[in-house]
């Protein structure tokens, strides 16, 4: 009898609680691990390591802190990824002012290069992005990155960004170098980024420099126009999903892995008929 196809529970999506301070705890272990004065410890001491509300909020996200703590995080956890963000947004038209959320990177291949650019230009390389695609920005959520430590003496954080899941990097044209100012109402769940509007109130800022941070906040804004990866304060937050299914990949993979199992049962199936078949053929001659 075939297994029941599994059903696909919706992500919780919310800002990151560490009630226990277990996650944190994790992050500032590596930290202390890191050789002191080494570039990739003060890339994530930066304005101080993540803090917790007396709710247990996490604060103080930044692009490389907030890959290093998902290192931490239980099972049924990770970083949302840039869908997660509009489903997140579209779902809370109220969201207060001054908070701010780190989505991703912003990749312009027009843009003023900086070596952090070279190495995101090189992870698309080697998933098989061609140029053709690259004349647009690439918006890569931090959900597909991970870091490693990186000694060189021109990589001014001391980390370099690794490319884990290239599908879900999307082109992102409204953050061409020194676009005009541009303005959206709300968020598109498809490619999860700003979808265009004419005359509404939230802005979307970008700049020439080829590799950004993306960063949403300030009365629903999103912008793209500072260069510094690592800078933070209180008022960032770490959005995550949870649950059975976390992301739509957990279902997807479920969902081949059955195909798998049918496509191996159907196999011994035809080959048992082909048997039983020329076992006929004999007996009849």
């Amino acid at each position: 009898m075939a297994k029941p196809v599994p059903r696909y529970n919706p992500p919780q999506i919310d800002d990151l609680k560490d009630k226990t301070g277990e996650i944190i705890a994790g992050f500032n272990q590596y930290v202390a691990s890191l050789p002191e004065g080494s570039k990739a410890r003060q890339t994530l001491e930066r304005n101080g390591t993540f803090t917790r509300a007396q709710d247990g909020t996490v604060m103080h996200s930044s692009d490389f802190k907030n890959i290093v703590l998902a290192r931490y995080f239980p099972a049924g956890m990770q970083l949302a990824g840039l869908r997660d963000f509009a489903r997140f947004y579209n779902g809370n038209e109220e969201e207060a002012g001054g908070v701010y959320r780190d989505p991703g990177l912003i990749f312009k291949a027009k843009g003023s290069d900086s070596y952090m650019k070279a190495v995101i230009a090189e992870e698309l390389k080697r998933h098989g992005f061609k140029q053709a695609r690259l004349r647009y920005p690439q918006a890569i959520p931090l959900s597909a990155l991970n870091v490693k430590v990186d000694e060189n003496p021109n990589n001014p954080f001391g980390f370099r960004y690794v490319l884990m899941d290239n599908s879900q990097v999307v082109d992102a044209p409204m953050f061409s170098p020194n676009a005009p100012a541009k303005t959206f109402d709300k968020w598109n769940e498809e490619t999860g980024l700003p979808e265009l509007v004419e005359g509404e109130r939230l802005r979307i800022c970008t700049s020439n420099l080829g590799l950004t941070g993306l960063c949403v906040g300030g009365g629903w804004g999103a912008g793209s126009g500072g260069g510094d990866l690592v800078n933070s304060n209180e008022n960032g937050r770490v959005l995550v999903v949870t649950g059975e299914a976390c992301s739509q990949k957990s279902f997807a993979a479920a969902i081949e892995n059955e195909k798998r199992n049918y496509a191996r049962r159907l196999d011994a199936l035809i080959r048992r008929l082909q048997e039983q078949r020329t076992i006929l053929y004999i007996t009849r001659r």
